[in-house]
């Protein structure tokens, strides 16, 4: 039916329409979505007259359970990026210190890579060895070590469990 051919019902058949490309979706709206409906989940089973300390130890313990598991989907998720070829293996061959370079460029996702200094850390028993060795009392080294150790508050490592 081509050239102003017509349908047997006498009617010139309409132009096909061009489809139209499907809405973009966002990726991170519908992680967030999928978040907050988890948050009402755990809201929804305390009973009605909890108390405000009770939900908010539910709404703690539901964002531990959430961090786990995206934690332990995350890393599988790199040791797959690294395996296919998305993310470069930076434990076997790490990129310099200042390096920011796009790593990946999909359809979808661009995934950047940005290399900063860490903090260095001293081998204190072993520099205390080689300071001795080198003709330093030990007795002053100790007074030294003292003096310029800095103590911080430790690590508040919380777990929350159902009782």
């Amino acid at each position: 039916m081509l050239n102003g051919a017509t349908h047997t019902n006498g009617k010139t058949p309409a132009k096909p329409r061009a489809k139209a490309e499907p809405a973009a979706i966002d990726g991170t709206a519908l992680i967030a979505q999928a978040m907050a409906e988890i948050a009402e989940s755990i809201q929804a089973m305390l009973p009605r007259r909890a108390s405000a300390t009770e939900r908010a130890a539910a709404e703690y313990w539901g964002a531990s359970i959430a961090n786990q598991l995206a934690e332990a989907w995350r890393n599988r998720a790199k040791r797959l990026a690294v395996a296919q070829g998305v993310l470069p293996d930076h434990t076997a061959d790490p990129y310099p210190i200042g390096t920011s370079e796009t790593v990946y460029v999909g359809t979808l996702v661009t995934v950047s890579l940005k290399v900063v200094e860490q903090a260095d850390r001293v081998d204190v028993p072993g520099l205390v060895a080689d300071l001795i060795a080198s003709g330093i009392k030990p007795a002053v080294l100790k007074r030294l070590l003292r003096r310029h150790t800095k103590s911080f508050a430790g690590a508040h490592i919380f777990s929350a469990s159902l009782t």
